[in-house]
């Protein structure tokens, strides 16, 4: 069973199933919102699983995702119903890799759209966009 810790503006999953790699529990997995751009696994000891956007200014918000990992997943809702105006960019750390194959990342330009991708150990892949 997990518990729930809120703390900020994240909300900590003690115990959850985050996949590959280690085992179920071996690092804390967490939602996370943010207003602004953010960089994926930047807090210490955190791994992000789901990035909720809430931009509110005209602009273009970026998600960088975390380095490339086997079998890693990552979710990006825009919540502030507003990626018409704000549109939300995921992109790859650094270029050292692609998201479907594009180095310029994918856009979630859709109101209240997301996206959630998976890793191959090399490049990041979409299997559900909304």
């Amino acid at each position: 069973m997990s518990a729930t810790i809120q703390s900020g503006s994240s909300i900590i999953l003690y115990g959850a199933t985050q996949g590959p790699p280690g085992p179920a529990g071996s690092m804390p997995t967490t939602v996370y919102t943010t207003t602004s751009s953010y960089t994926c696994d930047s807090r210490a000891g955190i791994s992000d699983w789901t990035i909720l956007c809430q931009l509110d200014v005209r602009g273009t918000g970026t998600i960088v995702l975390p380095a490339a990992t086997t079998g890693r997943a990552i979710n990006v809702r825009d919540i502030a119903g507003n990626a018409s105006q704000c549109p939300i960019v995921v992109v790859a750390p650094g270029g050292a890799s692609t998201v479907d194959s594009d180095v310029d990342g994918i856009e979630i330009n859709t109101n209240s759209g997301g996206i959630m991708l998976v890793c191959d150990g090399t490049n990041w892949w979409s299997l559900a966009i909304r």
